[in-house]
Order: structure tokens, then sequence, then C-alpha cells
């Protein structure tokens, strides 16, 4: 009798092909049809294979081929099918087609959950060992919430993506190469905060990157960051926090990302397990922005300094930008101080950017059409009236959302 494990790493296998038009960050509800396919060749006196599957965990419908199937767990308690083949025949052919019906996750409705590797998600891993340098970096007197915060906001800003390339990196390599994969920066982030002592747990699946990225599903890694007794998702490739779009459909969770498909057989010969790449079929959907975008401009002079508040309705990670209008030559009409603003907005909260229009000799009016969006597409727009002059000599801005203002004329 001989048994063989193979191991076979998930973002190798896994590219789903689907063309699509809507923005998949906002995207709330999602109806699919996920198809894995393949077959197992074998070769010799071979009496039995048992190959296992992993499968969407909220997954409500099933059809398996051959017939020789059972529903198992492995060893996280994730959902695998397991397909059975005895006296194969030198090629054995399966699918698993499953449904599922996905909804984007909003940080006030997450329930306290339960998960009893609680104690193991706070511990490190050979691929999550955290060097001195980076627990000093992780430090900081925060809650959980906060520190995954930052650190996701850093992982994001200062590594660079890529969206091949080698797989399962040990987290202290990335932090010095500055780019990976996204489960090099699920690793990375799970790193972080378990120097700190945080439970972080893996979370390994399909979403769709971006429009700008690809226009198919991909395998992906993200994480979920244990916060006063629930599980907050973090995606630092792609930055959603606190709110997670429906397009991430979870295969399962780990402590890392070593992930693992089985396959076993008895017998003497040899045997090789070929995969397809699985396939994505999108019956229904249904996009709703998870922000909510207000903007109000006072009134602005020549040779002066204006004020932009922005008022944004939501709960997660975002990026923020107030871009100002142009002359015809391509010329600003006004410059805006700190144009971007990143991080954690929750409830209803006041952004303020400060507008500085041009230093020019003579009076003069000028329409300037302002517009304010954010990283899910919300947009909104607002025509100004530049006219008439003033003077400034100073101006402070203190904090994210704090602006103090000298002694100028508006």
């Amino acid at each position: 009798m001989k048994r063989m494990l193979l191991f076979f790493l998930l973002f190798f296998l896994l590219v789903i092909r689907f063309s699509f038009g809507f923005n998949p960050r906002n995207v709330v509800y999602l109806y699919a049809e996920i198809i894995e396919s393949g077959k197992v060749l074998s070769s010799g006196n071979i009496r039995k294979i048992e190959i296992s599957v992993h499968i969407p965990e909220n997954y409500e419908e099933i059809e398996v081929f051959p017939d020789n199937w059972e529903l198992g767990e492995d060893e996280f308690g994730n959902k695998v099918v397991k397909i059975k083949w005895t006296n194969p025949n030198d090629v054995e052919v399966y699918i698993v087609k499953t449904k599922v019906k996905n909804y984007a996750t909003f940080f006030e409705n997450i329930q306290k959950e339960e998960w009893k590797f609680l104690e193991k998600a706070k511990k490190e891993t050979f691929l999550t060992e955290a060097t001195d340098e980076m627990r000093k970096f992780a430090f900081g007197n925060e809650t959980n919430l906060e520190k995954a915060v930052r650190l996701t906001n850093w992982i994001h800003k200062n590594f660079k993506y890529m969206i091949s390339g080698e797989e399962n990196k040990p987290a202290k390599i990335v932090w010095k190469e500055r780019k990976g994969v996204c489960g090099d920066f699920a690793n990375l982030l799970i790193a972080l905060l378990r120097s700190q002592k945080i439970p972080v747990r893996y979370v390994v699946g399909y979403a769709i990157p971006s429009p700008n990225v690809s226009q198919t599903f991909l395998s992906h890694a993200w994480v979920e960051v244990f916060h006063e007794g629930r599980w907050i998702p973090f995606d630092p490739t792609w930055f959603e926090g606190g709110y997670l779009d429906a397009t991430h459909i979870k295969l399962g969770y780990l402590l890392d990302g070593n992930f693992s498909e089985t396959i076993y057989y008895e017998g003497v010969g040899m045997v090789t397990w070929e995969r397809e790449a699985p396939k994505v079929n999108i019956i229904e959907y249904k996009e709703q922005r998870p922000f909510n975008l207000t903007l109000n401009v006072g009134d602005v002079k020549w040779n002066s300094v204006g004020l932009a508040e922005v008022t944004s309705e939501g709960c997660g990670l975002n990026e923020i930008a107030l871009y100002p209008c142009v002359f015809s030559n391509g010329t600003p009409v006004l410059k805006v101080f700190d144009e971007k603003r990143r991080g954690w907005f929750c409830g209803k909260e006041e952004i303020y950017f400060l507008l500085i229009s041009l230093k020019i000799d003579k009076k003069s009016i000028s329409l300037c059409p302002l517009k304010v969006y954010d990283q899910y597409g919300s947009l909104k727009r607002k025509v100004i009236e530049i006219s008439g002059e003033g003077k400034y000599k100073e101006v402070t801005l203190e904090g994210l959302n704090t602006i103090e203002f000298g002694n100028f004329i508006l």
C-alpha cells in the first residue's frame, strides 16, 4: 500500500475568467455558480484514489460527478468534497458545481463569532514570523481595530502588488522586498498584528480585483482581525477594511498562506492530478456604493484661501480625493492642499480641504467646477465662482480634519 499527499498552492491554480460591466468594489450581493473540474491520471496497479476539493463555505447547491463522493472538512473545519475511485481507469474526470449567494460585509452588521482556533490565531507560524524591526514598527497604544487600520494602510501604500509571482514567501522576506502577491500581503499583515498578540486569521477564496487591474475572478487572500468579539475583514492588497464587497467568495479560514488540497492513492504506480482553472458564472448581482459623499464650498476669492467641506457617510477604509478645476491650458485654477485622504471613516464625518487660489495682479471672475470622489466610485461635483480679490499671510493645518487660519482676508 502506498499513500501520497500532493500539495497544490491555490494561487497558481485558480484563475477564473468572467467579463463584467460593473465596479466589483460596489457589489453588495452576488449569486454565482462555481465550476471546479479536472482529471486524475494513473498508471500501474492503482487500487484506490481519493481527492479533496475545497468548496465555498456558504454554498447553497452542489452537484458532483462522479457519484462516489461525500462532504467532509479539513483540519480547520473548512468544507471539502471528497471524490473516490476504486480500481480507477487510466483517466478519471471530475466536476464539482456549487451555487453560492454571497453578501458584502458591512462593519455595522458583523456579528460576534467564536472560532476554536482563536489561541492559535495569536501565535506566529513559519510564514508569519516577525523580526524585532517588524515588532517595533507594529507597536503602538492602539486598539486591535486601530492597529489593523494603520498597518493595512501602510502595506497598501508602500508595497508593490504583483498579480503573479513566487508564492508563500515568509513575511520577513516580504518585509524586506517591499513587494508580493496578495497572499504575501496577507501573511505580512498577520505577522505584524500577531507580533502584538492580536488574533488574525488568513482567508482564502476568490475575488475580482478592479477594472484597472484585472477583469477576471482571481484566487485571492485577505485577513480577518479579532476585535471585541468580532472578526473584521481587511484586504491590504485592494485597500478594503470593515466593508468588504461581495465578490470576495470565501473558501476557508487558515492560520497562514499554507493552503493545500490533497490526493491519496493505494497501490503501486504513478498518479497525477491535473486541474482546470475554475469558472464562475454570475447569475445575479446587485450594486450599492458603501459610502455617500456631499460637497460644500465657501466663498473663494483670487489671491486667497478657501475651504471645502466633504461629508462622508459609511464605515470602513476609504480614499477620498478632491480635485480642482483647471484653465483651458491645463493650469490649475485652485491648488488643493493634501488632495487625497486615506483612512478609516465611520458614520457621518466631515473632511476639510484647503483651497488656495492663484496670486494674480487684477481682479477676475471664473467658474470653477470642483469634484470629490472616492475609491468606490462615489462622485460629487460643485461649480463655484471665484471673484474679487483677497490676501493671506499664513495658514496652519493640524491633523487630518482640523484647519487653523492665520491672519488673512477671504
